[in-house]
């Protein structure tokens, strides 16, 4: 028996020892250094992963199997330096828009911008980079006259650090601001870098262009592996965004209120991205702050190595918070839509259903409600259910749905503001609000302020245009109104006409086809002036005031009369500015007219042709409307403009002296409103 059993033994340690002496030639050490709750649920590990002697060992989220009090997460995030003379390679895309150079805590240092400060803070940075550490300098702006994108690498990537920062002096700031489409020019810059990779984005202000880049800016980053460290600066940012482009990346937003907070925002990203450490980032399936510790299991397997670590952390106990503000900044032109995000300023587990209700209010003196958008939101693809009970008043709600995005914009509310003649704000304030989920929450809201500047209009009275009447006829005059008024606004005006000249006495007004057929007009007349009112509380498309009809009495003479209008006012709700160009009448001379009329010819003819010294045109409009007759050269190019007046349908001649033109053959044009007739005309001398 004692040989038996000093036999197992030897087989069994026969067996065992050869494994075991494997297991040691491929595990690797992983250790937990750090766990980061700044953005829980979001959790993230800072972990140092050895690898065998000589060895290569490139490891990613697929690698890693989690588990917390042994519930298995979902890895989201694994990045560790590479095998590569590189341990990291940083972008820094730096908003070059005009607003940057403006602070508004040091307004009165004119050398004090936040460009400039900016510029000191990344110089700082830049410092902190070690011998395997490269960089590059990006910048953005718009084009100052068309607001194209301006995408410049102010330097390539390079490990010259005095180089990088030289490159940055001679950056100035102008021009508007396109963030998505920068950060994808980044991003592509980026990814083929070696080492962990990370971009850092500088901006003070909104997107104001190229909107429709966001999901495709945020999903680049996403897939290439990139983390976005967005640092706002000042207070006309956008929290929302910037922070929805963090939690989505892997990133962190740093909001900047004073520009001075810039150097400790950069010493903080020194100590989280230039290290020799892994990053691992999960979201926690159970986000709730219930005092509860968390153990963790962590895994790290791959073809031929394995390791692994066990740590834990506590959690606070309290109420998860959650804050509900309407973002600040958002600056609209009455009359325009005005587009106003509602965000959450915390973290949402996204596989984790919440509801929402709130009651939202706003001014409906400034503004009209026009309905909620929810693309590229967290409620992205989710029906929002609104109710306006009373105006001003809005209840939404949203049952049961899980965040498309952690954090972010919860949704947008779409306005149509009313013209205003003067700048104004108004608040856009948050009642009250609850959210459900898994967890106790405690909100709190914050309503916000937008800036409706006021909209300017200009207007041209009349249209400068000629009309032909006879002795004793009655002629139409369309009192036309340029640009027309916006339909279905609100359009008063008030003006006034002169008529003091016997030639022309003024007969009626007709209101068919024009802007005062949907108007209250009232007309009044007193000795010689005529004194026009025009209310319409909903404007048609319409170009035409109203339509004057006089009779003309001739003279001797063919002679011009310019109508004598004043423009009182014209109230719209914006600012208005208003010109007068105001219609002629010609009234034909009773012995010299200069056109007469004759059998109605349908066609362009003129006599004598070829023709020295004088010649006459005959031409037959078969309506009544605007006729235009040109003398154009063998080029094409005009040589005089003969006619261009408002003419009843019928015959006409028009004279016209060719002694001075030079010899050679020409062609009269004759246009219509629907038609437009040629006649060849040669000219000798």
């Amino acid at each position: 028996m004692k040989r038996l059993f000093r036999f197992l033994i030897t087989a069994v340690i026969g067996v065992f020892v050869p494994l075991s002496l494997v297991a040691q030639g491929n595990s690797i050490t992983v250790k937990i250094n750090e766990i980061d709750l700044s953005q829980f649920p979001s959790v993230l590990l800072r972990l140092h992963i050895s690898k065998p002697l000589n060895s290569s060992l490139n490891v990613d989220a697929s690698n890693a199997r989690l588990s917390e009090n042994g519930v298995l997460q979902q890895v989201e995030f694994l990045d560790c330096p590479q095998d590569s003379s590189i341990r990291l390679s940083l972008a820094i895309l730096l908003d070059r828009s005009g607003s940057m150079t403006r602070d508004r805590f040091n307004r009165y240092d004119p050398d004090s911008t936040k460009i400039r400060a900016a510029k000191s803070a990344i110089g700082a940075f830049l410092d902190l980079l070690g011998d395997r550490d490269e960089a590059a300098i990006f910048s953005f702006t718009t084009g100052t006259i068309i607001p194209i994108q301006v995408f410049r690498v102010e330097h390539d990537f390079s490990t010259d650090i005095e180089s990088l920062k030289g490159s940055l002096a001679s950056i100035s700031a102008e021009g508007g601001t396109r963030l998505w489409e920068s950060i994808i020019d980044a991003v592509e810059l980026l990814r083929v870098r070696p080492g962990r990779k990370a971009l850092i984005v500088v901006t003070d202000g909104r997107n104001q262009f190229g909107g429709g880049f966001r999901s495709r800016a945020i999903q680049n980053a996403i897939d290439e592996g990139i983390p976005v460290y967005p640092i706002g600066l000042g207070d006309d940012i956008d929290i929302g965004e910037l922070s929805a482009l963090a939690a989505a990346t892997g990133g962190r937003f740093y909001p900047a209120p004073d520009a001075n907070d810039l150097q400790a925002i950069f010493n903080q990203l020194g100590s989280e991205l230039i290290t020799d450490d892994c990053v691992l980032r999960y979201t926690s399936s159970n986000p709730c702050l219930d005092g509860s510790r968390r153990d963790i299991q962590l895994t790290v397997t791959g073809s031929g190595f394995f390791g692994e670590d066990d740590s834990s952390y506590v959690v606070e106990r309290r109420l998860n918070p959650v804050t509900l503000f309407v973002e600040q900044g958002v600056d609209v032109v009455s009359g325009d839509t005005a587009v106003i995000p509602v965000s959450v300023l915390e973290q949402f587990s996204t596989s984790q259903p919440i509801s929402y209700m709130t009651t939202v209010t706003y001014d409906p003196s400034f503004m009209r409600f026009l309905g909620v958008l929810t693309v590229g939101t967290m409620s992205d693809g989710q029906q929002v259910e609104v109710f306006e009970d009373t105006p001003g008043t809005l209840r939404i709600q949203l049952m049961s749905f899980l965040p498309a995005l952690p954090t972010g914009h919860l949704f947008e509310l779409q306005f149509e503001t009313l013209p205003r003649a003067a700048d104004s704000t108004a608040l856009i304030g948050i009642a009250d609000g609850a959210v459900i989920g898994l967890c106790p929450f405690e909100m709190s809201m914050q309503g916000g302020m937008i800036g409706i500047r006021a909209c300017e209009e200009s207007f041209t009275l009349g249209a400068g245009e000629t009309l032909v009447s006879g002795d004793q006829q009655e002629v139409s005059v369309p009192l036309l109104l340029e640009p027309a008024p916006e339909s279905g606004r609100r359009f008063n005006m008030q003006w006034t006409l002169d008529v003091t000249d016997p030639a022309l006495e003024y007969v009626d007004a007709e209101a068919e086809g024009t802007i005062a057929e949907n108007a209250n007009v009232l007309i009044q007349r007193e000795q010689d002036r005529i004194e026009f009112s025009l209310d319409s509380p909903a404007a048609l498309d319409r170009d035409t005031l109203l339509i004057l009809r006089f009779r003309t009495f001739a003279d001797r003479q063919p002679k011009e009369y310019p109508l004598d209008f004043a423009v009182q006012k014209i109230v719209t709700g914006c600012r208005i500015d208003f010109d007068v160009n105001p219609p002629v009448i010609m009234v034909d001379g009773i012995c010299q007219p200069i056109l007469r009329r004759r059998a109605q010819e349908p066609q362009l003819l003129n006599f004598p042709n070829p023709a020295r010294g004088r010649t006459t045109l005959s031409f037959s409009p078969e309506r009544d409307g605007q006729v235009e007759l040109l003398l154009l050269d063998g080029s094409g190019r005009i040589v005089r403009t003969l006619l261009n007046a408002h003419l009843h349908a019928g015959s006409y001649e028009q004279q016209i002296d060719v002694s001075s033109l030079p010899a050679g053959e020409y062609l009269a044009v004759l246009r219509l409103r629907d038609q437009t007739v040629v006649r060849r005309l040669l000219v000798l001398q």
